[in-house]
């Protein structure tokens, strides 16, 4: 549980600090936060002393992200309840991945002699937490690293940007300032539909943002979204903030003109995020300097929320974000890791199942049947990671990043073909594309698969004949010549 540092304006909080000024308040979080724990600052000028704390811990080699605040003028935005809200940041804070911020030398990763570091007085003007991507490593059982590491190097940096995080389909890649399970936690919990805005903005313009939008009082909700760099925030969080009629704005707040990282994340973000959402939703994505963002939300907000956004945005923010990208009827190769195209060659396929039973993701099924199998694909689950190409024997997949929404929430064949049956009792051995190949493979060995009854049985009548228990007056020899003669004639066509 955070450390909750609460200033006059906050609802009564168990167990929290009160702190009766700004200043007592920096000094309760930077405190805490320097004994790595996570601090929420509310009431009444929270972003301000966020802001004042963040700099002292930062100057002091203190990890900054472990702060979160809630101000009380953002109860003037949504109009939900101080309650709600703070039970909403806690959440967003809870998920955030915090204590894993990587320390870096400051100036951009340049390097610090041990010297220079120990002559340091301020440990902070040499070091300093940075938005770099944590690599979680995992991909379902599978090392992310040897198969998926497009995001990462998307961006123009030695192991990524924050834009990397946005780009990466299912949130394996974190930064400590931001996190998608989060935002979704915390949408849930105020339960809020437009019209209206969701304001993506920098923790460091935020004390100045939120009092001027609290004294201007728009009168749709607001949805402040806390981050420390907003080219975090992938596709599928701005699809889902459209259904629920909440405009994303951008507030951008110059860092990417001071430091390589960040002008690489801004890059890196217009190329992809930016512009798969303009090719989704016709429309662009507002990105502003926070000096205009206070004007762009007092304008009167068109975008009506999903019918069913509420209901959709309990199973997950994916589910909604595809209703918003179906609805759109605009399909389209994309740049992120939204979602994938599976593109089988049925000729090359043998439907052995090796993709669908390593699909991290579940978009890959292996439908066997008495009738025959069939490959299927959901697209809703398709993250182009990749890894089903990977592991075909047969080279016979291609992945593409795109998305057709004539397919979502659907389960479409990719290939499908009959089952090969028992030689011996009747009983599905497999299907015939699989078996098919594995004679064309012995015949290219120059073995001869006719002497090899067992390759056309069950598996029971195959562990019944290699013990001398099945007679061989019971096997169907004819079937066997059959069907290795039709592979002897497609081995010499070629």
């Amino acid at each position: 549980m955070p450390r909750i540092v609460r200033l006059p304006g906050a609802p009564p909080v168990p167990g929290a600090v009160d702190a009766g000024s700004i200043e007592e308040a920096v000094e309760v979080a930077v405190e805490e936060a320097s004994r790595e724990e996570e601090v929420l600052i509310v009431g009444r000028g929270a972003w301000e002393a966020y802001g004042e704390a963040a700099w002292r811990l930062r100057m002091e080699g203190g990890n900054f992200y472990l702060l979160e605040a809630l101000d009380a003028d953002e109860e003037k935005l949504h109009r939900d309840g101080a309650s709600k809200l703070f039970m909403a940041r806690l959440a967003y804070l809870a998920r955030r991945r915090a204590r894993d911020a990587v320390l870096e030398p400051a100036g951009g990763g340049k390097r610090v002699s041990r010297r220079t570091l120990l002559r340091t007085a301020v440990v902070g003007s040499a070091m300093d937490y940075t938005e770099k991507p944590i690599h979680d490593q995992l991909c379902g059982k599978k090392p992310l690293g040897d198969y998926c590491s497009w995001c990462l190097d998307a961006c123009d940096v030695e192991g990524g940007c924050a834009a990397s995080a946005a780009l990466c389909g299912v949130e394996l890649l974190h930064v400590p300032g931001y996190s998608r399970a989060g935002l979704q936690d915390m949408l849930r919990l105020l339960s809020i539909t437009g019209p209206g805005y969701a304001l993506i903005a920098p923790r460091s313009v935020l004390a100045k943002l939120v009092q001027e939008l609290g004294n201007s009082s728009p009168g749709h909700p607001v949805v402040v979204v806390p981050v420390s760099c907003p080219y975090v925030v992938g596709l599928e969080e701005l699809l889902a903030l459209r259904g629920l009629g909440l405009e994303p704005i951008m507030v951008d707040d110059g860092w990417e003109r001071e430091l390589r990282r960040c002008r690489e994340s801004r890059k890196t973000y217009l190329e992809t995020v930016a512009a798969d959402y303009e090719g989704i939703t016709g429309a662009s994505l507002a990105i502003v300097e926070a000096g205009k963002a206070v004007g762009l939300v007092q304008e009167e907000p068109g975008l009506e929320p999903l019918g069913d956004a509420l209901e959709l945005l309990g199973r997950g923010l994916r589910p909604l974000a595809l209703a918003v990208a179906k609805r759109s009827g605009v399909s389209a190769d994309l740049r992120t890791g939204f979602t994938g195209l599976v593109i089988v060659d049925q000729e090359r396929c043998t439907l052995c199942g090796a993709c669908a039973k390593e699909c991290p993701t579940g978009a890959l099924k292996l439908r066997e049947e008495a009738e025959g199998s069939a490959l299927l694909f959901l697209h809703d689950r398709c993250i182009a990671c990749g890894w089903c190409r990977e592991v075909c024997p047969e080279d016979a997949i291609t992945v593409k990043r795109a998305i057709n929404p004539a397919i979502i929430d659907s389960l479409v064949s990719l290939v499908a073909g009959e089952e090969l049956r028992c030689i011996v009792c009747g009983n599905p051995v497999g299907p015939t594309r699989m078996v098919e190949k594995v004679v064309e493979k012995l015949l290219a060995s120059g073995i001869d698969p006719e002497k090899m009854p067992t390759i056309l049985m069950c598996s029971t009548c195959k562990q019944k004949y290699s013990l001398g228990l099945i007679d061989e007056a019971k096997v169907d020899w004819e079937a066997l010549r059959r069907f290795v003669q039709r592979a002897r004639a497609r081995t010499a066509a070629g």
